[in-house]
């Protein structure tokens, strides 16, 4: 009895062995009626590294998104980038890369970074949204990874690229007319004034 309940426990052990230590199995995220708003990721995560949501749309891109962000040099040049355009990815990144450095370890939503994403009409013409759960073959995502990667860095130099001088002439007017504005009225003279010097 003792060598079979033995033997019982070294097969328990085995089938136990082939599995990941606690720490590191898979996680079941309960999703909550808003979100996973609910979810304590702070008791999984106790460093102040801060991840991504990956329920979003097009959240693949989360992995290249924190690649560029532990490149120190590109970081420090990505939130230094400021300028007037509608849709900026390097405007949008920079405001992406500060949030995770202050959010202290907690998720983060990279949703304003993927609305631009979406706004740019070289995306759909490259075919670089998420495919869909039938359209998803076994290359698909190291593919579409490697395709994006290579478009973002391409888009993030022409958007850094020095502005024409036809692009600084038009910031220096929107700042003229944003001056203009902002200017308080001259004033006037007062209607009692203009009374007593007609009357003298």
């Amino acid at each position: 009895d003792g060598a079979a309940g033995g033997g019982g426990s070294g097969a328990d052990g085995g089938a136990e062995g082939r599995r990941p230590v606690k720490r590191y199995r898979r996680v079941e995220v309960k999703h909550h009626r808003f979100g996973i708003g609910g979810f304590d990721f702070t008791y999984y995560n106790q460093t102040r590294f801060a991840g991504l949501e990956n329920m979003l749309p097009n959240s693949y891109v989360n992995a290249c998104v924190q690649v560029l962000y532990y490149t120190p040099p590109l970081r420090a040049h990505v939130q230094s980038h400021v300028c007037q355009r509608e849709f900026c990815l390097t405007c949008e990144l920079g405001f992406l890369f500060h949030m995770l450095t202050v959010s202290g370890g907690r998720v983060c939503q990279a949703s304003n970074f993927l609305r631009a994403l979406r706004q740019i009409p070289q995306v759909a013409a490259l075919g670089l949204f998420e495919p869909s759960e039938s359209e998803v073959k076994r290359d698909s995502y190291p593919r579409l990874v490697q395709s994006f990667f290579r478009f973002l860095l391409e888009q993030l130099a022409k958007e850094c690229m020095p502005p024409s001088s036809a692009e600084v002439s038009a910031q220096l007017a929107l700042l003229q007319g944003m001056r203009e504005r902002a200017a308080p009225p001259p004033p006037t003279a007062a209607a009692g004034d203009g009374g007593d010097g007609d009357g003298d």
